[in-house]
């Protein structure tokens, strides 16, 4: 299995005893708190109980409860790796203090977090998966020397145990994966430079770190371990990498190489009993989802297709069952599923959220958990699909905090899936979701964040009936105050929407304020509470309608030496209107000018800069950061520029060569605009002018 591979089923989960708690941050305990009612319930079910997983119906939907994880461990930046039963394990950075490796526990009421230690050194690289009660990870045993070690969740007085190295007592290693007591991961050789892919047995009598004569590859997602197969990608002696599986149970065991797709690398992700899937490259470098089956009668690595497009991704197996990412016609990715088992396979297309770009990272007991990402690549979110559906829906994933600009699902076990969320400019935060299935309606807002200008005069927000369809449902809906203040930036709104038999959509609009002051993009809380007739909350069940930043006005402003001032400073115009600045140069010289692009908005924002062609008998060439970027400027695109308040800007050197049979007394101007596009469209232009002389 991978490292975000599922290793139980969803379904009940057993206790564990108490962890050492670490301070909570105050702004997200209430966020803590508000889940660890639900996730106790979907947890800490007896054993035989249908808490966690009704029976599946036609009807069945999936639910999903948000817990913030970061906000119990009280550090800058955090992020989750693995996932078995109740357990999340993973690392957090420390800034000067190193980093620490950290496990918590679900099903804990509060929900805590241990700290794991380290091995001496003070500091962990973090922990990397876990197994029952094996923790596995990095830690530093000082002098910088990092280790592989194993942590016991369930010894009397559990330690951080050092897995050693294969380079003796000066050498570094790092485990991956863990599996019934067998931890892979990498460790430096006697020989300087040269890494290998180890086994260790936690549970021998005599426990060493075995040496698999493997080359370790960088990338920790291409190595993993189930039961005695352990599968990743290695170097070949001509520079290409290819899959290989490892049989550790083997008499002589021999590391098989799984080839190609008659291309030259490939690279294996997840191993699931005898299959081992990942992606590899065929004959004209487009890469391909494969399968290959250990105990065919004569194993092949088995192409899994595409969806219309380019290339496809497999990360993860389960019974057969591949999922991955396929690119469409238009090269837009789409999440897949492959059944190994069917008598005549097909890709099936899982499709994307919302049109984005969508991204698979693990399968468990037939549901799907994944991430999607805006074009742009600023917003990101997390979704789950069930595949005993009919018709799978990618049901996206709400955020620990509301309104985060930034959330994506790092793997699934269990009934849990792992992720990491950010707030705007901020640091990772590590999250979980418990995901369970229902086949009562449930009522959700249709996305996590609905994005809208501040000129929009309303907002249209969607409320969504999943499950049972049949029932009158109804559920209240109201806003409240974040970023921006309910009443003041948009106006308060409260209601009912009621949902008709067999209506599973409905919308309610709420007023935006519009005004000329300059303001970041601001959230607006949005709750769904009451479902009636036997209707329950799904999520998102707390959204955010984000007001995009308004009134960003650039700036831009013009010298004409070195070592004079800038003009232009708080004037607004497109004219150039006291922002020119003027020189003077006979035929074939050269003058050059200095323009500054900043912002007097409030926020972080773009802008697009363009300049106007040049008059006949002149040559104007614009550089920034000693790069020509002249073209760009004259584009319909224009130059893409982000600029923060009063931190950062960009300067544009400014060429304007006069020609050799210009006109004596004729003006030669540079003309440059920037242009900032919302609730509305700002501008501001500068000219730099020559007078040709004699």
């Amino acid at each position: 299995m991978r490292v975000t591979r599922a290793r139980s089923r969803f379904g009940p989960t057993g206790t564990r005893r108490s962890s050492a708690a670490m301070p909570q941050r105050s702004r997200r305990a209430a966020v803590v708190a508000v889940a660890v009612g639900v996730v106790t319930a979907l947890l800490l079910a007896s054993p035989g109980s249908t808490v966690a997983m009704p029976s599946r119906l036609a009807v069945e939907t999936l639910v999903a409860t948000p817990v913030d994880i970061g906000g119990v461990l009280h550090t800058e930046n955090n992020t989750a790796s693995d996932v078995d039963g109740s357990v999340v394990v993973g690392g957090a950075d420390l800034g000067d203090r190193g980093g620490l490796a950290w496990a918590v526990d679900l099903s804990e009421t509060p929900v805590q977090a241990r700290d794991l230690g380290s091995l001496g050194g003070g500091r962990a690289g973090g922990a990397s998966a876990v197994d029952g009660d094996l923790v596995v990870g990095t830690s530093d045993m000082g002098g910088r020397r990092l280790r592989a070690f194993v942590y016991d969740l369930g010894a009397a007085q559990p330690v951080m145990r050092n897995l050693g190295s294969l380079g003796g007592v000066d050498g570094t290693s790092g485990a991956v994966d863990v599996d019934g007591g067998t931890v892979v991961g990498w460790s430096s050789t006697s020989e300087e430079g040269v890494e290998h892919v180890f086994a260790y047995d936690v549970n021998a009598s005599t426990p060493r770190m075995r040496d698999l004569g493997i080359a370790f590859q960088q990338d920790p997602d291409s190595l993993s371990v189930e039961g005695d197969i352990v599968a990743g990608s290695t170097a070949q002696p001509d520079g290409t990498v290819h899959a290989f599986a490892y049989d550790l149970a083997d008499a002589t065991p021999t590391v098989r190489d799984l080839g190609t797709l008659g291309g030259s690398n490939s690279v294996a992700t997840a191993v699931d009993g005898s299959i081992v899937v990942g992606r590899a490259q065929r004959a004209n470098g487009r890469w391909r989802a494969f399968a290959y089956d250990l105990d065919a009668a004569a194993p092949t690595m088995r192409s899994l297709g595409t969806l219309g497009g380019r290339h496809s991704d497999a990360v993860d197996v389960e019974d057969g069952t591949v999922v991955g990412s396929a690119t469409d016609v238009d090269g837009l990715s789409h999440a897949f599923a492959y059944d190994l088992a069917d008598p005549a396979p097909t890709m099936r297309d899982l499709g994307t959220v919302a049109g984005h770009p969508t991204t698979v990272v693990g399968v468990s007991d037939g549901v799907v958990a994944g991430s999607w990402s805006s074009d742009s690549g600023d917003s990101r979110g997390a979704f789950v699909a069930d595949l005993a559906a009919p018709t799978p829906e990618l049901v996206e994933l709400a955020p620990a905090v509301p309104g985060s600009e930034v959330v994506w699902a790092d793997g699934i076990g269990g009934n849990v899936v792992t992720g990491s969320y950010s707030e705007a400019g901020g640091d990772a935060q590590a999250m979980a979701w418990v995901v369970s299935r229902t086949s009562a309606p449930a009522f959700r807002f249709s996305r996590s964040t609905t994005a809208v200008e501040e000129d929009a005069g309303v907002a249209t927000v969607t409320v969504t009936r999943a499950g049972d369809p049949d029932p009158v449902v109804s559920v209240d809906y109201a806003t409240g105050s974040d970023t921006a203040t309910d009443g003041a930036d948009a106006g308060s709104t409260v209601g009912t929407v009621t949902f008709a038999a067999g209506e599973t959509e409905r919308s309610f609009t709420v007023p935006v304020v519009n005004d000329s002051e300059a303001e970041e993009a601001e959230i607006l809380l949005l709750r769904l509470s009451n479902p009636t007739g036997g209707a329950v909350l799904g999520e998102p069940r707390t959204a955010a309608l984000r007001i995009l930043q308004s009134d960003q006005q650039p700036d831009l402003l013009l010298r004409a030496r070195p070592d004079r001032r800038y003009r232009g400073d708080d004037i607004y115009n497109t004219t150039a209107d006291g922002q020119t600045r003027h020189r003077t140069a006979r035929r074939n010289r050269t003058r050059i000018f200095y323009a500054r692009i900043t912002t007097d908005g409030s926020s972080y924002n773009h802008f697009t800069v363009r300049a106007a062609p040049p008059r006949r008998g002149s040559r104007i060439r614009y550089l920034t950061e000693g790069q020509d970027v002249t073209d760009v400027l004259r584009s319909a695109e224009g130059m893409g520029n982000f600029t923060r308040p009063g931190v950062n800007y960009r300067r544009v050197e400014i060429r304007i060569t006069v020609g050799r049979y210009a006109r004596i007394g004729s003006w030669k101007p540079a003309t440059l605009t920037a242009t900032w596009t919302g609730d509305g469209t700002l501008r501001d232009t500068v000219k730099a002018n020559v007078h040709v002389i004699r």
